[in-house]
């Protein structure tokens, strides 16, 4: 279903109950909190919380076949530790949130090839990500410094990298 552009300030409970449940768009509502019962959702592969007010996203998430996850322009301070159980995720744009870090396993996430975290406040990016073949990276607006010199494992597979308004003082490995 399509719950976007309402007043929701969390999602609602009778939707958790459609197992069988593929696509949900939250997007551009209020919600504050995922109850855990979204675990129910067995069959869940798209799953859009973009636009709301999302401080935390719930570890149960991490146990659906999401394969695409869009939590931009929330409030997350972080992402879930059991993010890497998500072994189907290809796409996962958590753009325009409050990140400082990203989970230490995310290099385990081997299906991902889009990763979006433009506008938040990383500082490093982790050297995990250099085993990903990850087609698309969007690092825009962030404070990151200097890139992992293993950076350049990604070239092989990487159609676009945004690095732009980042305090960087060296360029990429493979520019240079």
């Amino acid at each position: 279903p399509d719950l976007s552009k309402n007043r929701f300030s969390e999602l609602p409970e009778e939707v958790l109950h459609f197992q069988f449940l593929e696509r949900l768009h939250c997007y551009h509502n209020s919600i504050r909190y995922i109850p855990d019962m979204v675990c129910n959702l067995q069959c869940l592969n798209f799953l859009d919380l973009s636009r709301n007010q999302l401080t935390t996203l719930p570890r149960e998430l991490c146990h659906l076949p999401i394969q695409i996850l869009l939590v931009s322009n929330n409030q997350l301070t972080s992402l879930p530790d059991e993010l890497c159980r998500m072994q189907q995720l290809a796409e996962l744009d958590a753009s325009c949130n409050r990140l400082t870090h990203l989970p230490p396993r995310m290099g385990e996430l081997h299906s991902l090839r889009s990763l979006l975290l433009r506008g938040n406040l990383l500082l490093a990016v982790p050297v995990e990500l250099t085993q990903l073949q990850l087609v698309r990276l969007d690092l825009r607006g962030n404070r990151i410094a200097q890139l992992p010199l293993e950076t350049r494992r990604m070239a092989e597979h990487l159609v676009d990298l945004f690095l732009d308004d980042n305090p960087l003082t060296v360029p990429p490995p493979t520019v240079s």
